[in-house]
């Protein structure tokens, strides 16, 4: 995705080692992982609600991560067509 904008945020730095782990075990990058999410999201394929955010502020440590992002994950639903072929 060259010439596409960084985005950042703030993660627990254990939390994602484990989410990085986890996306290199099924072949992604954790990039991957996060821009299909997102446009699932955008698509209302999935719903913000559906993962259950922590609603963190800034600085605050976030919450174990949740079975149902895990469960996300784990299913090839999240693939895009690009990445089939």
């Amino acid at each position: 995705m060259g010439g596409t904008p960084r985005q950042t945020f703030r993660m627990d730095e254990i939390l994602w080692a484990k989410f990085q782990a986890k996306c290199a075990a099924k072949g992604y990058t954790a990039s991957d992982v996060l821009r299909a999410f997102i446009m699932k999201v955008n698509n209302g394929d999935i719903s913000p609600d559906s993962v259950k955010p922590s609603g963190s502020r800034k600085g605050e440590q976030l919450a174990k991560v949740d079975d149902a992002f895990l469960k996300w994950l784990n299913e090839d639903s999240h693939r895009t067509k690009k990445e089939d072929t």
